[in-house]
Formats: C-alpha cells, sequence, structure tokens
C-alpha cells in the first residue's frame, strides 16, 4: 500500500466554503477567467499528475453535445483526466482533480463533471494521448452566465443533484471519534457523484481511523470515490485533522482506502 500525506488547502475556511458551494454548472459566459484565476489552475494541474495518471489543461471550446445529460454551453477550458485505465490510477485522479474543481469553486468559478458515456473523442482531438492512456472524464469550467438555461435546470431536477441521502446511511460514526468527524463526514455528503449514486460508505472509529468502501461497482466507482476522498481529505485537513491516507495497488469497492489518523 502507498501512503498519501495530506495537503494543506490555501485557506482552510475557503476549502470548506467551496465544499458548501460547488455546483455542477453547464452553461458559461465564454469568457476565460483573468490570468490571475487562470495561472492559479494551472499551478494546482501542475502539481496533480501522479503514476498512471495526468491532468490536461485544454483552453478552448469542445462540440457542445459532448455531455452526459445534455448540451454545455460556451466552455471556454477544460481540464482532461487521462490515466492508463487502472483503478488505482481513476482514484487518484479524480482525487486530485475534485481538488482543483474546489479550487476554482473558490476563485468565483463553474464547472461540471461530465464522465462514462460522455462523448471522449471529442477531448482527445484537443490532447495527445501516449499508448496505454485514456480519457476518463473532462471537467468543462469558466465564469458562470448570468442565467441557467431551462434544460440545465430541469436536468438538475431529473437528477436530483443537490438530495443527499441521509448521514446514517452513509456513515458509521464512533460516538468515542472526535467531534469534528461529523463535520468531515457531512463535507463527504455533499461531494458529487455519478447519477447522484453518492456510493461512499465510511467507517469511523474512536481514534479517528475510517475505512472507505463504495456501494457500486461500476465505471463511475473510482471516479466517485476519488472525489469523496478529496473531501474527505481536505475538510479533515481544514479542521486540523492530522493523518495519512493510504490507498491500496488495486483498490476495490470493498477496500477503497483507509485514513490512519495520528497526533503529528
Amino acid at each position: 500500500m502507498r501512503t498519501f500525506a495530506l495537503n494543506k488547502f490555501k485557506s482552510d475556511m475557503e476549502i470548506l466554503e467551496a465544499i458548501k458551494e460547488r455546483r455542477s454548472l453547464r452553461t458559461f459566459s465564454g469568457k476565460l477567467p483573468s490570468d490571475e484565476v487562470m495561472t492559479r489552475i494551472k499551478a494546482d494541474i501542475s502539481s496533480a499528475g501522479g503514476q498512471g495518471y495526468r491532468i490536461v489543461l485544454i483552453e478552448s471550446e469542445i462540440s457542445p453535445h459532448i455531455g452526459t445529460y445534455g448540451v454545455i454551453r460556451n466552455a471556454p477550458a477544460w481540464l482532461a483526466l487521462i490515466t492508463d485505465g487502472s483503478a488505482k490510477s481513476t482514484l487518484c485522479c479524480a482525487m486530485e482533480a475534485e481538488k482543483i474543481v474546489l479550487d476554482m469553486t473558490a476563485a468565483g468559478l463553474g464547472s461540471c463533471w461530465l464522465a462514462g458515456t460522455f462523448k471522449s473523442k471529442d477531448i482527445e482531438k484537443a490532447v495527445k494521448l501516449s499508448k496505454g492512456e485514456k480519457v476518463v472524464a473532462g471537467i468543462p469550467f469558466g465564469i458562470p452566465a448570468d442565467h441557467k438555461r431551462f434544460i440545465e435546470v430541469l436536468q438538475g431536477s431529473m437528477v436530483r443533484s443537490r438530495s443527499r441521502k441521509p448521514f446514517e446511511k452513509l456513515f458509521s460514526l464512533s460516538a468515542d471519534a472526535p467531534q469534528c468527524y461529523s463535520q468531515i463526514l457531512e463535507a463527504v455528503r455533499l461531494a458529487p457523484s455519478a447519477a447522484n449514486a453518492q456510493p461512499w460508505r465510511i467507517i469511523v472509529d474512536s481514534s479517528g481511523n475510517a475505512t472507505f468502501t463504495s456501494a457500486t461497482d461500476n465505471a463511475y466507482t473510482m471516479l466517485d470515490m476519488g472525489i469523496a476522498l478529496s473531501h474527505f481529505t481536505l475538510a479533515a485537513s481544514a479542521l486540523g485533522v492530522k493523518g495519512h491516507l493510504a490507498i491500496p495497488a488495486k483498490p476495490a469497492p470493498e477496500n477503497i482506502a483507509r485514513f490512519e489518523a495520528c497526533e503529528n
């Protein structure tokens, strides 16, 4: 198992607010963010790559019909999530990408995760893939349009994008666990997932150690769980919880990851 140390976000309160404020957005103004914001995003991307995966910035529009749930309108830039196709690479890539999404949110930008049945070939035309690589997800982003289109509001209601399952169905939290874990797990509860499936299941013991499993086993599982791990580790760091996240060499729904809390 490989151990990942927690990264400290730019601002503790900023990341907690970003987790609360993040929404999926499909309609943009068409304008690129300011040079300052783009520099910030590029810095995030440059530090996000790892073994078996990378994140590529595309500073141009892509076909508006790329998305699973309909049209992406006027997105001036995209993130392409590229992996070797393994479960671990996809999990880690999604974890790093969600950190960037939340940083975008903190900067006032909108974004949307597209995965699974989206038309990856439209993104592949804009990036150079090496042998064995595949695009596992795309994230359009930019300055939000003044108003959402009717179809976007309808699509959000169809998948009940802001509806969340009860806390007790998703998490098992020891009564003796540090009090801040309720807030950490609530940050996970707010994470986005494919079709709003919310597959993450987390058990936290009295010492604050957490075991992650998934209720699903499909093409979206590792992406969804990577996003959940991102929310967990960022919220934990923001609330002063120290520890390490261990991800197995071959994560599976019954063994996604384990967080080991520590005092130092």
